[in-house]
C-alpha cells in the first residue's frame, strides 16, 4: 500500500487560504477525489497525511497508535510559530495518557453538561449586558469588539476565576499568540500569558479565590495531585481556547445567518430550531479547520493507505465535515440536518473539553442578538468601500436599512474603522494644503495597511477582489502622502521611497511623475531624465500610452517649461 511520499513539490499545500471567511477554502475541493486520506505539503515542504473522510477520521482519532505529544520526533509542525516551546508542551491537547487522563478528570466537573445548565442564567446575563451596551451606544456597532469577543471572554474569566479587569491584556496577548507567524513572536506572547497566570496562581494558592483555578490551586496543587507549573499551562490552554474560537464562531455565524435570509427567517419563526442551527454552523464553518494533529508510533493501514511509524497525520474538520458519504449536498447550509456529524470539536479522548460551554454561548448569543436587534444588517464590500470613500454621509446611513448595526468582521489585523479615520483626516488635510498634518495622518493609515498586511489578509481568507481594492486604496494613500511631502520640500527624503515604489509598481505612472519631480528638485537632473525615458518606454510598451499623452508628459513631471529647458541643458 502507498506510503507518504518524500517529494512534496506536486502536493497541495496545507493549510489553504479561504476565499470567503465562512466558506471552505476552494483548494480543498480537489481532495474529495483523492479518497479518505491524501498527501499534503506543509510550509517547510514536509509531506504528511491529511485525513478527510469522516468515518476514517473518527477511527484514527481514537487509535492509540497515533500520539498527540508534540515533543515526539516527527510530530507535524504546521507553521513556524508552532516550534515555540509554549506551543509544544501543552496540557490536554498535546498530551497522551495517562497524564492527559489525569488532567481531564480534574477539569471534567466544571465543563459538564450539568454545570453548563446551571450556568445558563449567568451566561444569559452576560449576553444581555453587552447587547444593552450596543443598544445604548447606537449604530454603527462593531460586532467583534462589542459582542463576539467580550461575551466568551467574560464567561471564561468567571468560570476560571481570572479577573476580567485584565481582559484587555489577555485578549491582546491571545490575539498575538494566535496570529503570530514566526516562533519568536509566538513565544513572546505565550510567555507573557504564562507569566501573568503564574502570578495569578501564586496568589490563589495563598488566598483561595473563586472559580476553577482557585479550586485547583487550593486543593490539587497543595496536595500534590497537580504541580504549580502544570496548572499554569492548563490555565493558559483554557483561557486561550475559552474565548478565541467561540468569538470567531459568533462573528462568522452571524455573517453566515445574515447571508442566508431564508434560513434566518425560519429560525426567527421557530426559535426551538436554534440548537440544530448551531450544530450546522459548527459543521460548515469549522473555524479551527484542523480537528487534530498526530504522529504515528506504529504502522497503520486504513482506507487503502499505509501510515508508517513517524508519519505526521493531520485531520481536516473542514473537509471531513463535508464528506458526501455522510452529508447529502454537503456544501449547503441546512439547519434541519439531524445529528452532530462533524469534527469541529475533534473526537476521541482529546475532544474539546469546553464544547458544552461553547454550544451554550453560541445558542444564547444568536438567540439574543437576532431577537433584541431585529434590524441587524451586514455591511458588504461595496458598503465598506463607501465607508472609506468620504465623510460626507453620516455613518448610520451607510447601512442598507437604518437603524441597522454595522458589523465589522476584522480583516486579519486591519481595523477598518481606524484605517478609515486616518485616511479621511489625510484627505481633508491634503485638500486644505495642511501638508504637515496630512503626512502624519496618511503615514498612520499606511502603517496599518502595508504590503505584508495585504498578503496576510488574503492568506486569512479575504477575497482577492477585496484585497485588490484595498491595494488601490493604499496606493492612493501613498500617492497623497508623497504629494504632501513634496509640497513640504522633502524631495531628497522622498527619492528612495519612490524608487522602491516604481520598482514594485512599474505601471503606476503617478509614482514616476513624483520620482522625477523629487530627483529634479534634489539636483539629480540626469537621473530625472533617465527615469522619464525608462518610464516612457515601459508605459508605452505595457499600457500603450503615447509618449506625449497628458497622462505622462514631461510637462506634468517637471511642471514648468523653463524647468524642463533647464533639465535638458543640464543633461
Amino acid at each position: 500500500m502507498p506510503a507518504a511520499p518524500h517529494d512534496s513539490a506536486a502536493l497541495l499545500s496545507f493549510p489553504q487560504p479561504r476565499a470567503c471567511p465562512h466558506q471552505a477554502p476552494p483548494g480543498y475541493a480537489a481532495l474529495r477525489d483523492q479518497g479518505a486520506l491524501s498527501e499534503v505539503a506543509l510550509y517547510d515542504g514536509r509531506a504528511v497525511w491529511l485525513v478527510t473522510g469522516y468515518p476514517e477520521a473518527r477511527a484514527l482519532l481514537t487509535d492509540p497508535r497515533l500520539s498527540a505529544d508534540r515533543t515526539r520526533p516527527g510530530f507535524p509542525v504546521l507553521a513556524p510559530r508552532f516550534r515555540a516551546s509554549v506551543a509544544r508542551k501543552l496540557p490536554l491537547i498535546a498530551q497522551d495518557p495517562p497524564v492527559h487522563d489525569t488532567h481531564r478528570r480534574l477539569l471534567n466537573p466544571d465543563f459538564s453538561l450539568k454545570h453548563m445548565r446551571a450556568m445558563r442564567p449567568e451566561v444569559q446575563e452576560v449576553v444581555d449586558g453587552f447587547i444593552d451596551r450596543m443598544l445604548a451606544k447606537g449604530p454603527p456597532s462593531d460586532l467583534v469588539e462589542d459582542f463576539a469577543i467580550p461575551v466568551p471572554s467574560l464567561v471564561i474569566s468567571r468560570l476560571l476565576g481570572v479577573p476580567y479587569e485584565d481582559h484587555a491584556f489577555f485578549q491582546d496577548a491571545t490575539g498575538r499568540l494566535m496570529r503570530a507567524t514566526e516562533e519568536g513572536p509566538s513565544q513572546a506572547a505565550g510567555g507573557e500569558l504564562a507569566a501573568y497566570l503564574d502570578r495569578l496562581i501564586t496568589r490563589l494558592r495563598a488566598e483561595r479565590g473563586t472559580g476553577l483555578l482557585g479550586r485547583l490551586a487550593a486543593e490539587d496543587v497543595e496536595n500534590g495531585t497537580l504541580s504549580h507549573e502544570e496548572l499554569v499551562q492548563i490555565a493558559l490552554v483554557l483561557l486561550v481556547a475559552g474565548h478565541e474560537t467561540t468569538a470567531s464562531m459568533i462573528a462568522l455565524g452571524t455573517v453566515a445567518l445574515l447571508e442566508s435570509p431564508d434560513q434566518l427567517a425560519q429560525l426567527r419563526a421557530d426559535p426551538e430550531s436554534l440548537p440544530g442551527t448551531v450544530e450546522e454552523l459548527l459543521r460548515v464553518l469549522a473555524v479551527t479547520d484542523l480537528a487534530g494533529s498526530r504522529v504515528a508510533t506504529e504502522e497503520i493501514e486504513i482506507a487503502g493507505r499505509t501510515i508508517r511509524a513517524g508519519d505526521g497525520v493531520l485531520f481536516s474538520a473542514t473537509v471531513a465535515n463535508r464528506d458526501p458519504e455522510v452529508h447529502a449536498d454537503p456544501d449547503r447550509f441546512d439547519p434541519h440536518r439531524t445529528g452532530r456529524s462533524h469534527l469541529s470539536f475533534g473526537y476521541g479522548i482529546h475532544q474539546c473539553l469546553g464544547q458544552n460551554l461553547a454550544r451554550l454561548e453560541l445558542e444564547l448569543a444568536f438567540r439574543t442578538l437576532f431577537t433584541r436587534i431585529p434590524t441587524l444588517k451586514l455591511v458588504y464590500v461595496s458598503q465598506l468601500r463607501k465607508f472609506l470613500a468620504g465623510p460626507e454621509e453620516p455613518e448610520d446611513r451607510i447601512i442598507t436599512q437604518p437603524p441597522g448595526y454595522l458589523i465589522r468582521v476584522p480583516y486579519g489585523d486591519l481595523d477598518v474603522n481606524v484605517f478609515r479615520r486616518h485616511l479621511q483626516q489625510g484627505r481633508t488635510h491634503a485638500r486644505a494644503q495642511r501638508h504637515e498634518e496630512a503626512t502624519l495622518a496618511l503615514g498612520a493609515a499606511l502603517k496599518l495597511l502595508h504590503g505584508e498586511e495585504l498578503d496576510r489578509l488574503q492568506r486569512g481568507g479575504i477575497t482577492r477582489n477585496f484585497v485588490t481594492w484595498l491595494e488601490e486604496v493604499r496606493l492612493e494613500c501613498q500617492e497623497m502622502l508623497i504629494e504632501s511631502s513634496l509640497s513640504l520640500g522633502r524631495h531628497r527624503e522622498s527619492v528612495s521611497t519612490l524608487q522602491s515604489l516604481t520598482a514594485r509598481y512599474p505601471l503606476h505612472e503617478a509614482f514616476y511623475r513624483q520620482l522625477m519631480i523629487a530627483l529634479y528638485r534634489s539636483d539629480r537632473r540626469a537621473e530625472a531624465l533617465r527615469t522619464y525615458q525608462s518610464a516612457r518606454g515601459t508605459l508605452r510598451e505595457e499600457l500603450g500610452l503615447d509618449p506625449g499623452d497628458a497622462l505622462f508628459d514631461l510637462h506634468h513631471a517637471i511642471l514648468l517649461a523653463d524647468d524642463r529647458l533647464q533639465l535638458r541643458q543640464a543633461v
